[in-house]
């Protein structure tokens, strides 16, 4: 794993934003392990996973200068990134949707930059089923926007019910770049160094035998 995908493993362990349990997902999956992004109503936490994302941006050179996070747990991520480059990436901005039409005042389905025909790069956290991606894609769409790159914090590397990787399924299924600045064996390399956590390892190893072939 690259040295990006190391840290962000690690600081998503030691923060603690993997937590154990009996949780369905979106993709109606039991799981015993979720991703809280709700953890990151930390300033020092969200400033950290942002800088993270700057840090891929810049590294791959990406060029688009608008930040784009759906609502609702993508908002403080397009936001902080935004402000994490904006010494090393001059005009960038950010923009994210509403979840409903506004009936007053500026009305519309964005806040913030005009994504009229501008390139854009989403900021989502998870990789699950794959359906946020289709949604966010018909929203900007919808908007004139173009997105060129879409970043997840986390692949958690499940297979959807045809037995495809479902990173690869959507990648297969869009025209723009999709990526994760960490996966889920990553992460378990780095809780296999955790002896507290031998259970929850455990536990996880079963699952994605399962989901994970």
């Amino acid at each position: 794993m690259s040295d990006l995908s190391t840290r962000v493993a690690t600081f998503i362990v030691d923060a603690e934003i993997i937590i154990f349990g009996d949780f369905t997902l979106k993709s109606k999956r039991q799981s015993p392990y979720f991703f809280n992004f709700s953890r990151f109503s930390s300033a020092e936490k969200l400033t950290t996973l942002a800088n993270f994302y700057a840090e891929y941006i810049l590294r791959e050179n990406i060029s688009a200068n608008i930040i784009y996070g759906p609502a609702y747990k993508g908002i403080p991520l397009a936001i902080a990134t935004a402000l994490a480059l904006s010494e090393r990436k001059p005009g960038i901005s950010y923009v994210f949707n509403r979840k409903e039409m506004k009936q007053y005042g500026d009305g519309g389905m964005t806040i913030g930059a005009d994504i009229a025909g501008q390139p854009l790069i989403v900021l989502d956290d998870v990789m699950t089923s794959g359906k946020t991606v289709a949604e966010t894609r018909e929203q900007v769409q919808g908007q004139r926007g173009i997105i060129t790159d879409y970043i997840v914090a986390i692949d958690r590397q499940e297979t959807d019910d045809s037995g495809r990787y479902v990173l690869e399924s959507v990648r297969q299924e869009n025209t723009f770049r999709v990526s994760a600045l960490t996966t889920i064996a990553d992460i378990l390399q780095v809780m296999h160094q955790r002896p507290q956590l031998a259970e929850q390892v455990r536990r996880m190893e079963t699952y994605l035998s399962r989901y994970n072939q």
